[in-house]
């Protein structure tokens, strides 16, 4: 019953989001102006995607600072050619000696604690010890001002040219599972029973393609991007093989 109300309370408040956008793109087509919006988790966009394929946004588009962001921007109105209001904050330890293993979760509540929103934050990309943070452009100065990531100092700095943000890696990987259903794929990746990954499913914490799957019996095809949230994102290349036990290999990629 809880995992239904939880299902329900996000699905208004996805289609209230739907709602604020549509207005946002009426405001900027009536007015002639660029408009902006904050940063979206992937759920969101997920949502923002299919009003784009229903034809109900027509002059919006997304972008996260870089090709395959998870957490996007929007914009509203005819502004191509111009600059998406994004920059990028290299945070660093001082001494690479004495820093301590960091997680996203660090980083993230490092910058909250600075009182920076989350809406204005787009994905956080820890790369070799350091972090890659994307922000709104005007509150870049503001995160410059970091000092510490748990009990380690750290330097920031402002990442002028887009050719010094690392491209995320990929990996390829074999999984051997009962099928193509999602259901089956999220459980090898989560370590979970399929019981446990249909929860997940209906707790909405698996996207495909870029919207939410509320079917465990979804089978993916290949070249689909699906992501399970705690877990990663990963495209799916198809079957490699089975086992003397009906049990498929299947190739995935999964982004680093």
């Amino acid at each position: 019953m809880a995992m239904e109300s939880e299902a329900g309370g996000m699905e208004e408040d996805l289609d209230f989001l739907k709602k604020q956008w549509e207005k946002t793109e009426s405001r900027a087509v009536m007015s002639g102006r660029v408009l902006y919006g904050g940063f979206y988790s992937e759920t969101e966009m997920g949502a923002f995607f299919q009003l784009q394929r229903e034809g109900r946004l027509q002059s919006a588009c997304a972008f996260g600072g870089y090709e395959g962001a998870d957490r996007c921007m929007l914009r509203f109105g005819e502004g191509e050619g111009e600059a998406w209001p994004i920059a990028c904050v290299l945070i660093e330890p001082r001494s690479v000696k004495y820093a301590e293993a960091w997680s996203h979760r660090d980083v993230l509540g490092a910058l909250m604690s600075l009182g920076v929103e989350r809406d204005v934050l787009g994905d956080l990309r820890l790369v070799g010890g350091k972090c890659y943070a994307f922000c709104r452009a005007e509150m870049a100065e503001h995160i410059l001002s970091l000092d510490s990531v748990r009990r380690t100092s750290v330097s920031c700095a402002l990442i002028e040219d887009a050719k010094d943000i690392p491209k995320p890696e990929k990996q390829l990987e074999r999984v051997a599972a009962a099928s193509e259903r999602i259901d089956a794929l999220t459980a090898e990746l989560a370590n979970l029973s399929r019981g446990k990954a249909a929860e997940l499913i209906a707790r909405q914490r698996v996207l495909v393609a870029g919207q939410v799957c509320l079917d465990p019996s979804r089978k993916l095809r290949e070249g689909e991007v699906f992501s399970i949230r705690g877990i990663g994102k990963f495209r799916y290349l198809g079957v490699r093989g089975a086992s003397k036990k009906g049990r498929l290999y299947l190739e995935i990629e999964r982004w680093m």
